[in-house]
């Protein structure tokens, strides 16, 4: 009887995270890989692995664990193929908010593209973690998923983040003024609050 409800509560645990997790890896894998199918056979080789894995050893940490095995095929699939890793935005990107304004839905659309292009244009390592960030991880968990140190992860957010600040598009958006206002002086959070959606 026991082993049975554990078995049920593991496959609860499995549902619930496959739920909470499956955009954000598609969307991730996508941009690794650059095909839509091949992205979803890396997430579902990454659920494959969640099955198998220990639910108590993972589980205060299973959004960097998810992140870091579907890192890892993606970039098997990429040396395998031959690919470059691309992190281009796709039309499946784009969730708008349930009930939102149709005004300000097109902004935040319109203003992700735009972060995605300016992504592309980056270092492939400043890519993956200006990606990784933009999905909600914080340093320490970007430095477990990538297999770097915090302060390698943290050097090339701040790299990738001047870069992206130095775009006028950027500068409107944060209203600097570029003879008053270094590009120190903005905190990440700050450039993410206003690509975010709802």
């Amino acid at each position: 009887m026991s082993a049975n409800h554990d078995g049920v509560r593991e496959a609860n645990w499995v549902l619930a995270t496959v739920a909470a997790f499956e955009g954000r890896l598609t969307r991730f894998a996508i941009r690794l890989v650059g095909d839509e199918h091949l992205a979803r056979d890396v997430v579902q080789h990454t659920f494959l692995r969640l099955c198998d894995a220990e639910h108590a050893v993972i589980e205060d940490r299973v959004g960097p664990w998810l992140f870091r095995v579907c890192r890892n095929r993606a970039l098997d699939v990429i040396r395998k193929d031959g690919r470059t890793a691309s992190l281009t935005v796709h039309a499946s990107d784009q969730v708008p908010a349930r009930e939102a304004d149709p005004a300000v839905v097109a902004e935040q659309e319109d203003l992700a593209r735009c972060v995605y292009q300016l992504l592309d244009g980056l270092a492939t390592s400043q890519r993956e973690v200006l990606e990784l960030w933009l999905n909600g991880f914080g340093y320490p968990e970007i430095a477990r998923i990538t297999g770097r140190s915090e302060g390698h992860v943290r050097v090339i957010a701040h790299r990738g983040l001047t870069r992206l600040r130095e775009h006028p598009r950027v500068r409107r958006l944060l209203e600097l003024q570029p003879s008053t206002t270094p590009a120190s002086a903005v905190e990440p959070d700050e450039i993410t609050a206003r690509y975010s959606s709802p």
